[in-house]
């Protein structure tokens, strides 16, 4: 796969990025000396100092290639921090409804989808184009897999709740052939948001920019905001 694209490092302060710890249980027999067990550093988030942390990835590697673009949280910070990380993704996600009704509706009728297909149905210009699926997909729960005649089913929220929350757009597969058609779905959102990658990192950047020290004491924060760090800058 050819990346068009590389994602520059964010720069971060010595203290967020943490230092190594590491457990020696001292028995004499070698076991977990210097094995690595958690890193201490600053929470990005709240400003706690020397507490065990995560350092989250900002850009999927497998839409953005390899880059460095990680934050370090805390673990009472961190389902905030994944959920705000997701969201400007999904605001993106949400204008390709018809790209995730035409994924279906091609595995639904058994054609080839290859990656050139997929690109097509899931590029900038299909964005224009809304079609309503009521009538073209039969959303009735059938005796066996409509792929392979598996009698044992599972179902495929055609909109996928992730982005679009909960809905009735759903369609039954064997666990196999559901799995198959997230893959071909999941491809085709990798393609979208490398086709929007600007307006992802702009998004991203404001984001970052308003999550720094978002669950900080307001004394923290006024720190912050005197040594300068209040303001968060991409390299």
């Amino acid at each position: 796969m050819v990346l068009l694209f590389s994602v520059e490092p964010l720069q971060l302060s010595q203290s967020e990025k943490g230092s190594v710890r590491l457990k020696k249980n001292g028995n004499g027999n070698g076991n977990g000396n210097d094995a690595i067990y958690y890193q201490l550093g600053n929470c990005f988030m709240c400003g706690e100092e020397g507490v065990p942390i995560t350092k989250f990835p900002i850009f999927r590697q497998d839409v953005f290639g390899i880059n460095n673009d990680k934050v370090p949280v805390c673990r009472d910070c961190a389902d905030l921090f994944k959920s705000c990380i997701k969201a400007p993704m999904n605001n993106i996600l949400k204008n390709y409804r018809t790209s995730y009704d035409l994924t279906s509706e091609a595995f639904l009728k058994g054609m080839e989808i290859d990656d050139v297909f997929l690109e097509l149905i899931w590029a900038k210009s299909i964005l224009g184009h809304q079609r309503e699926i009521d009538h073209i997909i039969d959303f009735s729960e059938p005796k066996s897999c409509p792929i392979c005649g598996h009698k044992k089913l599972t179902c495929h929220h055609i909109r996928k709740r992730a982005v679009f929350g909960e809905n009735n757009f759903i369609v039954y597969f064997c666990r196999k052939c559901h799995d198959r058609l997230e893959v071909l779905v999941t491809t085709g959102e990798v393609f979208a948001l490398r086709d929007n990658y600007l307006e992802f990192r702009m998004e991203i950047d404001s984001m970052i920019n308003n999550l720094r020290g978002v669950n900080a004491p307001d004394i923290l924060k006024q720190n912050a905001l005197r040594e300068g760090a209040g303001s968060y800058q991409f390299a």
